[in-house]
């Protein structure tokens, strides 16, 4: 049997989207399973998928978007006929099907990703055989454009199985859509984090660590940085950190300085061993204006530190407000302020909330998230006939 993962990840070399497949795919080729990826070629290329090809796993670099023009004859045609000339673009695609999978498992960074991309979209349109999707994302308030809306009811309906790793975006979905999704599943992603090895905190002050990529849109990060800008939160001895790259990077630069938070607000970019994160950070801070379901956040717990979350994703279900972190109502000024509120003045019990975090989350990690999600793939390739293309 033959499996294909492909990813939807474009712009960044890596996100916590990544783990569920990777894992599973080195899962599958320990089981003799024929594996192979095709994923978006993102600068730089990230070490992972050097371990993948390590362990015999084929990886397939999709370039960016090609146009494709008529020759010369026929543009120099149009051009007297005083006609356009019709943009299109190389198919990146097409390819897939000379690999011959048996199945393929489409991750989706976002729910929607793959009605960005239409020779993806038309791969899957004639795409006959078993396949199955699972979405990471998805945005709280968003609103589908009709031809979205089709083409994803149409997708889901095709698929074996229809996986998220968390219910909000489920949900979300199905109201976006208007339509229930059809064997759709919850699944949990594994949490890259070893937790026999919780560090003990050094740090001097209250600091609060903010970890995720620099991207306002979703993260709200500008906001946090408004709200900590007031003459009250000044007045207070603390520090935040945050940790990540991504587009915004100079935006909130500018923002630090514009909020005269540069003694108080830190850049640390990208750190790849979080234990380092919660040597140094008492809280993660999450004003987040969508989330899938955060793996930041169970990091997090189980290093044994609360979390204070906005109402997205299934952050609320992580996060028990008062009981083992705080949670603000929406990603405002106003909402944050007050859950920043409730926490500072409760300082004197943030290890018992990270202790009572930590609980919630072993009894939540996924150690084996890999190893189920792989036999839920096989199980899902028997489960009905494709018989309709799109």
């Amino acid at each position: 049997m033959k499996l294909l993962f492909i990813s939807t990840m474009n712009g960044y070399s890596w996100g916590g989207s990544e783990e569920l497949w990777f894992e599973t795919a080195l899962f599958a080729k320990s089981q003799g399973k024929d594996v192979e990826a095709v994923v978006f070629k993102n600068d730089p290329i990230h070490p992972k998928f050097s371990r993948l090809e390590k362990m015999g796993i084929r990886v397939h670099f999709v370039e960016k978007e090609k146009v494709v023009m008529p020759n010369l004859i026929k543009r120099g045609t149009l051009k007297v006929l005083n006609r356009p000339v019709n943009i299109k673009y190389e198919n990146r695609f097409s390819f897939i099907s000379s690999l011959n999978p048996d199945e393929i498992i489409l991750s989706q960074g976002g729910c929607t990703d793959i009605t960005y991309y239409n020779d993806l979209k038309d791969f899957f349109k004639i795409w006959d055989r078993p396949f199955v999707v699972v979405n990471h994302y998805n945005k709280e308030n968003g609103k589908l454009q009709p031809e979205q809306r089709e083409y994803l009811k149409l997708l889901f309906n095709r698929s074996k199985a229809t996986f998220f790793v968390g219910e909000r975006n489920r949900s979300v979905l199905e109201r976006q859509l208007a339509q229930k999704i059809d064997r759709s599943q919850i699944i949990r992603n594994p949490v890259p984090l070893d937790i026999n090895k919780v560090p003990r905190l050094e740090s001097a002050k209250p600091s609060f660590a903010v970890v995720g990529r620099l991207d306002v849109s979703d993260k709200g990060q500008d906001i946090l940085l408004e709200c900590i800008s007031a003459s009250k939160w000044k007045a207070r001895d603390f520090i935040i950190n945050l940790y990540g790259e991504g587009k915004d990077e100079l935006f909130l630069k500018d923002l630090i300085h514009f909020y005269g938070l540069e003694k108080r607000v830190f850049i640390k970019g990208h750190v790849n061993n979080k234990t380092e994160i919660w040597g140094n950070n008492d809280m993660l801070l999450l004003p987040s204006i969508s989330e899938g379901f955060p793996i930041t956040i169970v990091e997090a717990m189980l290093c044994g530190r609360p979390c204070l979350v906005t109402d997205v994703g299934d952050s609320g279900y992580l996060i028990e407000d008062n009981v083992n972190g705080w949670v603000a109502q929406c990603s405002s000024v106003n909402s944050l302020d007050e859950a920043l509120e409730r926490a500072w003045r409760q300082k004197e019990i943030w290890n018992q909330m990270g202790e009572r975090a930590c609980e919630k989350a072993k009894e939540l990690n996924a150690d084996n998230a890999a190893k189920v999600f792989y036999e839920k793939i096989i199980k899902a390739a028997g489960l009905i006939k494709v018989t309709n293309v799109i």
